[in-house]
C-alpha cells in the first residue's frame, strides 16, 4: 500500500510517494564528473602548502594511541598518524578529507533524488556542494569536521531514503554510521537528539517504533563506551574544552552574533546560501519532510546557543542543497543556479578554501595557508639547538600543541626525541621522563612556574624566517635552554597544563 503525501504541498513541489520504489533516474554522469573534478582540483593543490597545525597535532597525538583524547575521540589522530607513517605525503594525509568531499557531492545528488529531484536538480545539488566555501575548505586538510560532515550527510541521506521506502535496514545502517562518527566527534549525538524530537513533533513516529533503529543505536552507544571511560578517568576534559571552544568562537568569529552570518556565508556565495535557505523552507513546507526541516533548524539553534563553531553545520548542507535544488523555475534561478551563478561561486570559493594563491597572498585570506607554513624550518632550528644543548638527556617541551605536533611529525628524521607540551591534548601525554634535568622549551617565554623549576633559563635560538605565519606559533619563535631542573615533573605538570593557550601568561 502506498501513501500519496504531496497534495498539501505547493504546486511547484515534487511529489513524494511513501513506500514505493518510484524515483527519478540517477544523474550519474554529471554527478560523477563533478566529483572527479573536485577531487582532481583538491589533489592538485594539496601539496602547495605544508601540513596544517591541526594535522600536525593529529599526527603527534596518533603516536600516543588511546581510546580518547582531551579534545576528541581517536579516529582522526590514529588515521593521521597511520597515513603519515606510510609516507610523509600531504596528498596521502589529506586523501580521507578529499574522499569525504567526493562523498558529499554524490550524497547531495542522491538526497535530491530521494526528495523527488530530477537530473537537473541532482546536478545542481552536486555542483552547489562542490562550490560550498565551507565544504571545500574542510576538504583542504585532514580534520575531524571534514569526516564528521560526510558521516552526517550519510546518516541524513539514509533517513531520507527510509522516509520514502520504509526499509528498516536503512535505519540500522544509519546507526552503524553513527557508531563510526562517535569515534571521530560526539556532535552527532546532537543530530540524533534533535531528530528524535522532530519525529515526535511532526512524524513519522513509526520511525521510533522500528526495532532495528534501537538495535543499531545500542551498537553505537557501546562503541562510544571506551572513549567515555577514558574521558571519565581523565576528569572529562572534553567538557572543559567546550567552554574553551566557545571562548574561541567569541573572540575569532563574533560568538553568537557571528554564528548565523558565517553559516550562511560559508554555505557558498551566491548559490549555496540561496539554495540552503530555499531548502530549509521546502523541508518545512512539505508535511512528509517537515521533521527534516525541524531537525535542521534545531541543530543550528543548538549550536548557536552552545556557542559552537559554524563549521559544525557542514553535515547539514548536502541535505539543504538537495532540497533547495528541486523544481527551480524562473529567470532568477536559471541564472543563480545555472552556469553564471555556479561559476561565480567557484571563483569565490576556490581561493578562499584551497591553496591556489601565492603563499604570501593566501596567508592573508586563508587561515589554512597561514597555519601551514614554516613548520619544517622551525624544527630545523630546534634540531640545531638540540645538538648544541650539551650531554645528558635533553627533552623537548613546546609552548603549544601545534608546535609539539610539528616536532613529532618532522623531528624523528632530524634525530629529535618525542615532544611534550602542557597545552591541550598534548598535556595528557605527560611530562618528560623523571630523570630529565635539561629541557629545550619551544615557543614564547616559559611561564613563571616552569622557569622557577630550573637553575637557568636562556634563549639560545630563534626561528624568524616565516613572515606568513602566526606570531609566536610558526613565526618568530624563540627556543629556550632550561638547565638544572630541581622540581618534580609529576607535581609540576598538573600546575602548568592548560587547555586554552590564550590563558597562559608568561609572567
Amino acid at each position: 500500500m502506498t501513501e500519496q503525501v504531496s497534495a498539501a504541498a505547493p504546486h511547484y513541489e515534487a511529489p513524494l510517494v511513501i513506500g514505493t520504489e518510484a524515483t527519478p533516474p540517477i544523474a550519474w554522469r554529471p554527478v560523477l564528473i563533478t566529483a572527479a573534478v573536485v577531487a582532481a582540483v583538491i589533489t592538485a593543490v594539496s601539496w602547495r602548502i605544508g601540513a596544517y597545525s591541526n594535522e600536525l597535532y593529529f599526527i603527534g597525538a596518533g603516536g600516543h594511541p588511546a581510546w580518547g583524547y582531551v579534545d576528541q575521540p581517536p579516529l582522526t589522530p590514529v588515521l593521521a598518524h597511520g597515513l603519515w607513517s606510510v609516507a610523509h605525503s600531504l596528498v596521502l594525509l589529506r586523501l580521507p578529507a578529499t574522499l569525504c568531499m567526493v562523498a558529499m557531492v554524490v550524497l547531495s545528488a542522491l538526497t535530491a533524488r530521494e526528495l523527488g529531484g530530477e537530473r537537473r536538480a541532482q546536478t545542481v545539488a552536486a555542483l552547489t556542494t562542490a562550490t560550498s566555501i565551507l565544504l571545500l575548505s574542510l576538504s583542504a586538510t585532514l580534520a575531524t569536521t571534514a569526516i564528521d560532515s560526510a558521516l552526517w550527510a550519510t546518516v541524513l541521506w539514509l533517513v531520507v531514503r527510509w522516509n520514502r521506502l520504509r526499509q528498516d535496514r536503512l535505519l540500522l545502517i544509519a546507526t552503524l554510521v553513527t557508531a563510526v562518527a562517535l569515534e571521530n566527534k560526539y556532535l552527532i549525538v546532537a543530530l540524533w537528539a534533535v531528530l528524535i524530537v522532530a519525529v515526535l513533533v511532526a512524524g513519522p513516529r513509526e520511525l521510533l517504533r522500528r526495532p532495528l533503529l534501537w538495535v543499531g543505536g545500542a551498537v553505537a552507544i557501546l562503541s562510544a563506551v571506551p572513549g567515555l571511560l577514558w574521558q571519565a578517568s581523565h576528569d572529562w576534559p572534553q567538557i572543559e574544552m567546550t567552554s574553551v571552544i566557545a571562548a574561541e568562537a567569541q573572540q575569532d568569529a563574533g560568538g553568537r552574533l557571528g554564528f548565523l552570518p558565517l553559516v550562511l556565508f560559508y554555505a557558498g556565495i551566491p548559490v549555496g546560501v540561496a539554495l540552503a535557505v530555499r531548502g530549509a523552507v521546502r523541508l518545512w513546507r512539505i508535511p512528509a519532510h517537515r521533521f527534516l526541516g525541524i531537525t535542521v533548524g534545531g541543530v543550528v539553534l543548538a549550536f548557536l546557543i552552545a556557542d559552537g563553531r559554524h563549521t559544525y553545520t557542514g553535515g547539514l548542507l548536502p541535505l539543504l542543497f538537495a532540497a533547495g535544488s528541486i523544481n527551480l523555475r524562473g529567470r532568477v534561478w536559471r541564472v543563480l543556479a545555472g552556469a553564471p551563478g555556479l561559476i561565480l561561486a567557484a571563483l569565490i570559493a576556490v581561493p578562499l578554501s584551497l591553496s591556489v594563491l601565492p603563499v604570501s597572498t593566501g596567508a592573508q585570506v586563508n587561515i589554512l595557508t597561514r597555519g601551514s607554513t614554516g613548520w619544517p624550518e622551525l624544527v630545523d632550528t630546534v634540531a640545531a639547538a638540540y645538538r648544541s644543548a650539551g650531554p645528558g638527556p635533553v627533552a623537548l617541551v613546546a609552548d603549544t600543541y601545534r608546535q609539539a605536533g610539528a616536532l613529532d611529525a618532522y623531528g624523528e628524521s632530524r634525530g629529535l626525541p618525542k615532544a611534550s607540551s602542557p597545552d591541550r591534548g598534548y598535556s595528557a601525554f605527560g611530562p618528560p621522563a623523571d630523570e630529565v634535568t635539561t629541557v629545550l622549551w619551544v615557543g614564547d617565554r616559559p611561564p613563571a612556574e616552569f622557569r622557577a623549576a630550573f637553575a637557568e633559563v636562556r634563549e639560545v635560538a630563534r626561528f624568524d624566517d616565516n613572515p606568513d605565519g602566526y606570531l609566536g606559533i610558526n613565526s618568530d619563535v624563540p627556543v629556550w635552554l632550561c638547565t638544572g631542573f630541581h622540581d618534580d615533573w609529576q607535581q609540576l605538570w598538573p600546575r602548568i597544563k592548560h587547555y586554552d593557550s590564550r590563558d597562559r601568561v608568561a609572567a
